[in-house]
């Protein structure tokens, strides 16, 4: 094969991938139990507003994040990055930042709240006691674990 070039794709079966299985030998009078458990995989963020089908529909998260700017995207992910994911409250210091790098995550913050994607949680917010620079992710945007809690907040925000 040339230097170049790039090795086929393997398919099992049909056009899908699919992992390969794995063959156990079993004595034929054993018993045997098979059990299987799943974790619980929450990812980085999971996406769980409904998808607009038609221009008409409530705009969902990602028609949300296509209205936005480049900076509003890289604030989105540094504030995804930063999220808790028990609440979605992401804490984002800036004073490491450079001064063009806190005003270009400031601004992206501002187009993120226009959307209703992010929120500021304030310092003195009677609620819950969080450091400067507090932000909330949307709760009925984006999936948490104890997601009434959060939505009570954000509604309190």
């Amino acid at each position: 094969m040339p230097q170049n070039t790039v090795p086929p794709l393997t398919t099992f079966g049909s056009a899908f991938l699919s992992p390969p299985t794995k063959a156990i030998s079993v004595p034929y009078d054993s018993n045997v139990t098979i059990t299987r458990s799943y974790k619980q995989n929450w990812g980085k963020f999971q996406a769980i507003s409904p998808f607009s089908k038609h221009e008409r529909d409530t705009p969902d998260l990602f028609d949300r994040l296509s209205l936005l700017p480049s900076t509003a995207w890289k604030s989105f992910n540094r504030l995804k990055r930063a999220r808790n994911m028990n609440n979605s409250l992401c804490h984002c210091p800036t004073a490491k930042l450079t001064k063009s790098e806190r005003e270009m995550f400031n601004r992206g913050v501002k187009s993120l709240v226009s959307q209703q994607i992010v929120k500021r949680v304030p310092v003195s917010n009677g609620h819950i006691l969080v450091k400067k620079n507090t932000y909330m992710l949307n709760p009925h945007l984006i999936m948490c674990i104890d997601s009434d809690e959060a939505r009570s907040l954000w509604s309190r925000l």
